[in-house]
């Protein structure tokens, strides 16, 4: 967790009443959180394309994805499932 995901946390507040948790968030906090997620979701959008190119997975997820050792297979995978909140 980022120190700035530990600082929106830090704001919430849970109360709980009759054995269920409850979070209350600042609309500023989530604003935040929302924004966060967009931009997470923005960058990891071109790997997850890129994973449907690898589509379905014949057990090449330790391969080298292009020329590069940077990045495998299951990275696209990793952030195509990120996408779809898996």
């Amino acid at each position: 967790m980022t120190d700035e995901l530990r600082k929106l946390a830090a704001a919430a507040t849970v109360a709980k009443e009759n054995g269920d948790e409850w979070v209350a968030i600042h609309p500023d906090t989530l604003l935040a959180i929302t924004a966060r997620v967009a931009e997470l979701e923005a960058a990891l959008k071109p790997f997850a394309e890129e994973a449907q190119r690898y589509e379905p997975d014949d057990g090449d997820s330790n391969m080298p994805a292009w020329s590069s050792n940077e990045f495998c297979i299951g990275h696209f995978r990793r952030a195509a499932a990120a996408m779809e909140g898996k």
